[in-house]
């Protein structure tokens, strides 16, 4: 079986982190993995096969369209698998073009409502053979999208829980001795892309609350992205600098999770949140936006716990309520291992995915 994967995005965030751990799981199986990106993607670093370029300049672009072309003629692939917006365009075009001759399948990693016109039932209703959906959640926003329309086919959308188990496990203590902080600080992170809709302002709001009940401690915002000097900024008017550390980008996020007594994802939109189940992994407990896939992740009160996205005032409170209550603390952490061990114990999602490819293809 050979797989080409389309992606016109250039960072690398949680799609990508998705898709090549799926990818290497299905290479290592022994089938053929190709894929197609802009240069300068971060993705071409880790996807584990033959790697092409293309410029992905938008919908009009005739250019990337011919270069994909090229390349399907050339590696004659089994499947076309597509993944955001610009390239699953190429992809219902190329669908479109050599018609049953490939399979054509999607993942649609965001938790957007899609606008039910011609352009978009043709992308996700008529080209399609299959969608899979990160989460349950995104496959009802695609429900809601489409429902009504005709052609919508409920059982070519199916949800795929991807997840990314560590590929290492980081160094406990580095992080706390790289900053100067003390084995009893108590330490709290926030590991995603910086951007607006990730909702880090309402964990700055909240700090002034926390700090004011707990006393000293760090939030670690990691990653990097277009919003980060709004954050700065808010941070300098909040007079909150020395409760706010701004890492950038880190290669190697292990470190932290080794490290964090807290994990907070106050998203105001999300599909899957990779750092959720990173952070359960290494049991960390999790406070988290109640959106999207997110409640698929974290139970209420047994693995994490659950705020309404936007309330920085609830948030607070239920940061101030785990540092304060030891004995709930303690479980949380606790049933954070015993989901880690019965996500261990499911086949990985590269098994489900692979078994998804012989099924569309079966139905030739």
């Amino acid at each position: 079986m050979k797989i080409i994967h389309l992606d016109g995005f250039k960072k690398f965030g949680g799609g990508q982190k998705r898709y090549v751990n799926i990818a290497s799981y299905i290479a290592n199986k022994g089938h053929g993995l190709i894929l197609v990106a802009p240069n300068g993607a971060r993705v071409k670093e880790s996807f584990p096969g033959k790697v092409y370029t293309a410029p992905f300049l938008g919908d009009a672009d005739l250019w990337t369209l011919i270069i994909i072309i090229r390349i399907v003629m050339k590696e004659k692939p089994d499947i076309i698998h597509t993944h955001s917006h610009h390239d699953h365009w190429m992809g219902s075009l190329i669908k479109l073009i050599f018609r049953e001759k490939i399979k054509l399948i999607h993942t649609r990693h965001v938790d957007f409502q899609v606008k039910n016109n011609a352009i978009s039932r043709f992308m996700y209703l008529k080209s399609p053979d299959h969608t899979v959906t990160s989460c349950k959640s995104i496959k009802e926003t695609m429900k809601r999208s489409f429902g009504e329309a005709k052609g919508f086919d409920e059982d070519k959308f199916e949800p795929i829980l991807t997840f990314n188990y560590p590929e290492k496990w980081g160094i406990k203590g580095k992080i706390r001795k790289e900053f100067g902080l003390t084995h009893h600080h108590r330490c709290v992170s926030t590991i995603t892309r910086i951007v607006d809709n990730k909702g880090h302002r309402h964990l700055l709001r909240a700090i002034p609350q926390i700090v004011d009940v707990l006393g000293g401690m760090t939030f670690f915002i990691v990653g990097e992205g277009p919003y980060l000097p709004v954050l700065r900024e808010l941070v300098k008017e909040m007079n909150i600098e020395k409760y706010v550390c701004f890492t950038g980008f880190r290669e190697n996020i292990w470190d932290f999770y080794a490290d964090m007594d807290l994990s907070v994802f106050p998203t105001e939109n999300e599909g899957i949140a990779p750092g959720v189940m990173e952070s359960l992994f290494y049991h960390v407990p999790v406070i988290a936006s109640d959106i999207g896939g997110i409640p698929e992740i974290i139970t209420h009160g047994w693995n994490g716990l659950l705020f309404p996205s936007g309330d920085h005032r609830e948030l607070a409170r239920l940061v101030i309520r785990l540092f304060t209550d030891k004995e709930e603390y303690d479980k949380i952490k606790e049933n954070c291992r015993i989901w880690t061990e019965k996500k261990r114990a499911e086949d990985p999602p590269g098994k489900k995915m692979l078994d998804r490819y012989k099924r569309v293809l079966a139905n030739q």
